[in-house]
């Protein structure tokens, strides 16, 4: 049975985007939260041609070591909504865990293509590699966190690094970086069939070819022939995909790809939605949530 359940019954796609942007106006206006300890530097440019959206930040746990391991965060969204802003909390407190963080933004659907944001993570984690000794951050060291969409299209540009045939279905190319790890946070793996989220699917597939568009349908298709890194994936009973958080575990199961599984249950105190930690970072299950992936990270 699917957990897939519509949140937005009977609406069009922008007043779902109307929605989203007034609850997380209002989240984010009213997050009480210290970033002591933590140097925040905000809106460097990972192309030089004046986008907002190809901006990011870094939160330095210590801006003059470049010891500490990079966190590259990439946020969600469904392909058309948000900034970096979204999981700006998250990230500073990652970095109070010892990580230098660094938090990007991306275009949006419908005003670029799928592909297009797909070279624009990519052209991210170049840059950042790249420019790793100037930003005093750790290139041999790095992990990637997303969520929702972000973890789409994490997804997408992995396999762009990493695998020729992805890169020629989709006529892309980008830098092969070595990835530590990887955190996925109520991850999307494929486009919704049904629903008020399905409104996505046509400015996603736009201009994609068959073969292109089938992994819209899975975007594990890509992983074929390569293998993910080690990684946790966090869902709850009340993720309204957490049937992808789940197809994904069982994907690096089947792999043996080293893994670990958080699905939380429904408390009688708050919901613990979709992306609860990146959200609500507050919250108990969300400390626990940092505390596995500070160690998991760790580990390494």
């Amino acid at each position: 049975m699917s957990d897939n359940m519509d949140l937005y019954p009977d609406l069009n796609l922008g007043d779902i985007i109307k929605i989203l942007k007034k609850k997380d106006g209002e989240r984010l206006n009213n997050a009480v939260y210290s970033a002591d300890g933590v140097d925040v530097v905000c809106d460097f440019s990972y192309k030089d041609d004046g986008d907002f959206y190809h901006n990011f930040d870094i939160y330095y746990k210590n801006p003059k070591s470049k010891n500490r391991p990079t966190v590259i965060m990439i946020h969600g969204g469904g392909l058309v909504y948000g900034t970096k802003e979204l999981n700006k909390q998250m990230g500073i407190y990652l970095a109070k865990f010892g990580f230098n963080v660094v938090n990007i933004s991306y275009r949006l659907l419908p005003s670029v293509t799928l592909k297009e944001q797909f070279m624009d993570v990519c052209d991210a984690f170049s840059y950042i590699y790249e420019n790793s000794y100037k930003l005093n951050l750790n290139a041999d060291k790095i992990f990637l966190v997303s969520d929702s969409a972000g973890s789409f299209l994490t997804l997408a540009a992995f396999a762009v690094m990493k695998d020729k045939n992805f890169r020629r279905i989709f006529n892309l190319s980008a830098r092969n970086i070595d990835i530590s790890a990887m955190v996925f946070i109520s991850p999307m793996t494929h486009l919704l069939e049904s629903g008020s989220l399905s409104l996505i699917n046509e400015p996603a597939r736009c201009g994609l070819n068959d073969e292109e568009k089938s992994f819209t349908d899975n975007i594990l298709k890509a992983f074929e022939s390569i293998n993910l890194p080690s990684s946790i994936v966090i869902t709850s009973k009340e993720d309204f995909i957490r049937d992808q958080a789940k197809s994904l575990k069982n994907f690096l199961e089947e792999r043996d790809i080293k893994n670990i599984f958080l699905d939380f249950k429904k408390t009688d105190d708050y919901p613990l939605g979709h992306g609860f930690p990146v959200f609500h970072p507050d919250l108990a299950e969300s400390r626990v949530v940092l505390n596995e992936i500070s160690d998991f990270f760790n580990s390494f």
